[in-house]
């Protein structure tokens, strides 16, 4: 099964069309099935276009049309031979395709719990006149939170005598 938000930004919809048009040419069992769910993202939540942010989280259609495929193709009775090898190598896919949402998933959760939590402590710094000096200091008052920071360190160790 081949799923793909019609707004997604990193893996266009075209693209699993192209990949679902070839897959159909190799005729495996069961047929490849392609979903492309108008108005979501690449994490398949609402997206009003294309350049929007990601919405909320990731709606429940598709997980039940995963969940329904995945149902189907692991109930399914192939005989011996060449179909026993294709329905074993649909199951591992199918495995897999369930691991990799399961990490997605886990990664949008923990980014946008990241995300609540950080504008939290904005919130609650914003009343401390010590860390308001800090950041009008530091020149980020009104700036964007920077997606990526890199950092230079420098050590000297000291070693006490004796």
């Amino acid at each position: 099964m081949t799923v793909n938000g019609e707004h997604d930004d990193q893996t266009p919809a075209s693209s699993a069309r192209i990949l679902a048009a070839a897959l159909a040419r190799l005729e495996y069992t069961p047929p490849p099935t392609l979903r492309i769910y108008p108005g979501l993202s690449h994490v398949l939540s609402p997206q009003a276009d294309l350049f929007a942010p990601y919405g909320a989280d990731m709606q429940p259609g598709p997980i039940a049309d995963i969940g329904a495929w995945l149902a189907g193709v692991l109930a399914q009775d192939y005989s011996g031979g060449m179909m026993a090898a294709r329905a074993r190598i649909a199951r591992g896919a199918a495995a897999s395709a369930i691991v990799a949402a399961v990490i997605g998933i886990g990664r949008v959760m923990f980014e946008r719990r990241l995300d609540s939590e950080i504008a939290a402590l904005f919130v609650a710094s914003a009343e401390s006149e010590p860390v308001q000096r800090w950041l009008r200091w530091a020149q980020v008052v009104g700036k964007e939170i920077p997606a990526t920071v890199h950092l230079k360190q420098e050590w000297r160790f000291w070693q006490a005598e004796g």
